[in-house]
């Protein structure tokens, strides 16, 4: 009895090898998470995007304070140009896709603004995330917020927040090389992650919490900063000598980009 038991066991096993050995050579077998990430599909990839070299200057608003001369299109638009000529595909959706936040008050600003987000699948929330902050005094871009969750790291999605950093830099400093450009991300985010604080110190402009660097030129800042607890951010601000000299006395070390 046990014998005619045995041969259906050796033959059931048999074929589960077989099968898995099919998935295995035709990739039937589920992707990983980090696949899923690297295969992502682009937004209206099939859809060229021409290459849209942005005049980036700071203005005021009617509440008087500092934005930049470009809307949220404007932004959508370079960035997917200068992905474009690198990868062939879109990456930023357009603006009616992005999630949208009402804001009383931002980290730069006391006045009402609109937070638009974007990530690139929505269903997978350890993914880095793209936030343009637009006041309601009109539609120009206050800043530009990257953040990556760092409790959630693996390699395939910080590689993504970098290549967001890369190509945000490179719609405000277009004339960099790719070597300047990363440099300059890395060294940033090198920054924020060692000289985290506490998440009871909320960073905000004129706190005594303050980023440790702040980069600029042509009145763009560049600059990180991460709280115990909260995500990884790479921050672009409009700024003027006003701005600069703030920072400066809030004992941030700053510094002129290729000076």
């Amino acid at each position: 009895m046990k014998r005619f038991i045995k041969i259906p066991l050796v033959f059931l096993i048999a074929i589960f090898v077989i099968v898995g050995c099919l998935m295995i050579v035709f990739g039937f077998l589920p992707e990983t998470g980090t696949d899923q990430v690297e295969k992502l599909p682009a937004a209206n990839s099939s859809e060229e995007a021409p290459l849209h070299e942005l005049d980036i200057a700071v203005q005021k608003n009617t509440n008087d304070e500092n934005v930049f001369n470009i809307t949220l299109d404007d932004f959508i638009q370079s960035y997917n140009g200068y992905y474009w000529q690198d990868y062939g595909e879109r990456y930023l959706q357009a603006a009616n896709e992005w999630q949208v936040s009402s804001w009383d008050s931002t980290v730069e600003s006391a006045y009402p603004a609109t937070q638009y987000s974007f990530r690139a699948d929505e269903n997978t929330w350890t993914l880095p995330v793209v936030n343009v902050i637009v006041p309601n005094a009109g539609e120009q871009i206050q800043q530009i917020d990257l953040n990556y969750d760092e409790h959630s790291y693996s390699e395939a999605t910080y590689a993504l927040f970098e290549k967001d950093c890369y190509y945000t830099l490179k719609v405000f400093f277009p004339d960099l090389s790719e070597e300047q450009l990363t440099g300059l991300y890395q060294t940033i985010n090198q920054s924020s992650y060692d000289n985290t604080f506490p998440s009871t110190q909320k960073y905000r402009v004129g706190s005594a919490q303050l980023p440790v660097k702040l980069f600029y030129r042509n009145g763009i800042g560049v600059f990180g900063y991460f709280a115990i607890g909260a995500p990884v951010h790479f921050c672009v601000i409009p700024v003027d000598d006003a701005t600069i000299a703030d920072y400066k006395a809030g004992g941030v070390d700053v510094q002129e980009i290729g000076v």
